[in-house]
């Protein structure tokens, strides 16, 4: 069977990593865990998640949160990403498009920074 949404050096990775267990080009992680789950291939999984985990930034953290289905972790750090870089992310044309997509997802992002902000503002007023 033949993931059919991979492209060329995609699919070449997604068979590197069934004959030898790594993967030689981390940029295709996100297509390679959409495929591994839906081919259930726990260990490609996993590294895909590692990796992505890792390198979740401001620019790629609504990305990620589309992939956050299957990964807790990567949707934590995502999560946490655009806490950090609210006032850019939650005010950009990206993230407009994204909670059209993904509306569940934006309402949790909303709360969590609202949640935030607010646990903030504690502080302040204690001070």
């Amino acid at each position: 069977m033949i993931p059919e949404l991979l492209n060329h050096s995609q699919l070449e990775n997604f068979n590197e990593f069934l004959y030898s267990a790594r993967i030689s080009d981390d940029k295709n992680s996100a297509s390679l865990l959409v495929a591994a789950d839906k081919y259930d291939i726990p260990a490609l999984t996993r590294t895909c998640k590692e990796y992505l985990t890792s390198s979740v930034t401001s620019s790629n953290a609504l990305e990620m949160l589309e992939l956050e289905s299957s990964a807790e972790a990567l949707k934590e750090s995502a999560v946490k990403t655009v806490i950090d870089g609210y006032q850019t992310i939650l005010f950009s044309k990206e993230y407009e498009e994204f909670a059209l997509r993904s509306s569940m997802v934006a309402l949790e992002i909303s709360r969590a920074v609202i949640s935030h902000l607010s646990s903030l503002r504690k502080e302040i007023d204690k001070l």
